[in-house]
């Protein structure tokens, strides 16, 4: 009896020591890690930059330096591999974490070799997103010019590839960089292109969004009487399930 309380008690303390040990890691980098060495063995080279694109955005909040380690071993692989389509993912990814990361010159040289890419490709369904990103990424260096000649450039795209939801979301960005130069009478009619184009595709968030920053050029007029009147219309017309665009409604009425 006396050697089974002995074995027990080592075998809990070496559990106890394990579980230590084990809780010490950061449990996102030990499934990542799991993850990379149980599947990549089993994987082609195109698979593996696949993996890492999607690691890489699974925990650049939290590791951002590992992962941009996996966006470089991405973009390394789709070199070697000549795949110019991984090329501009992961280029557009890299794009993505500068941008997080408010270095935005940095961010512009990853959108732009990445909206080449897939312009070499002839494939609008990628470019259209990369000149969305450089336009809005030219709006916050408050480059309008630029901004508006990207967007309407992927607006015009996607415009001819049918792609009703896109178009939708490029017209509203239109309209808000008239709006942010002053130019509310441009940004009321790119507002109500979107509005139309949305209706087609039947996005009805879309839809309240463009109307949110419709409603937003009355605040920017001082017309506080017709704001309050058009939100809290929105209000009780909108879709209380979008928790987002309630509490930014219920926001611009409280500062009303």
């Amino acid at each position: 009896p006396d050697m089974q309380k002995i074995s027990l008690t080592v075998v809990l303390l070496l559990n106890l020591v394990s579980f230590t040990l084990f809780a010490q890691r950061p449990p996102l980098d030990r499934c990542v890690r799991d993850s990379l060495l149980r599947v990549m063995p089993h994987q082609s080279q195109v698979q593996m930059a696949d993996i890492y694109l999607e690691l890489a955005e699974m925990i650049q909040d939290e590791m951002p330096q590992k992962s941009f380690s996996y966006l470089a071993s991405a973009f390394k692989i789709a070199v070697a591999e000549k795949d110019n389509q991984l090329k501009a993912r992961a280029r557009m990814q890299m794009g993505n974490y500068f941008g997080t990361m408010r270095k935005f010159i940095q961010a512009q040289e990853h959108y732009l070799a990445a909206m080449n890419y897939y312009r070499y490709q002839h494939d609008p369904t990628g470019e259209a997103p990369a000149l969305f990103s450089i336009g809005i990424l030219n709006r916050n260096l408050r480059n309008t010019p630029a901004a508006l000649s990207y967007l309407q450039r992927g607006a015009a795209l996607v415009h001819k590839s049918g792609d009703l939801l896109t178009e939708g979301a490029l017209l509203e960005q239109i309209g808000m960089t008239f709006q942010a130069d002053g130019d509310h009478e441009a940004a009321y009619s790119y507002y109500n292109q979107a509005l139309d184009v949305l209706r087609k595709a039947g996005d009805r968030k879309g839809i309240l969004c463009v109307q949110n920053s419709i409603g937003s050029l009355y605040l920017d007029e001082n017309k506080d009487d017709e704001a309050l009147a058009f939100f809290s219309n929105l209000l009780l017309e909108g879709d209380t399930t979008y928790k987002d665009f309630t509490s930014v409604v219920l926001t611009r009425i409280g500062h009303i």
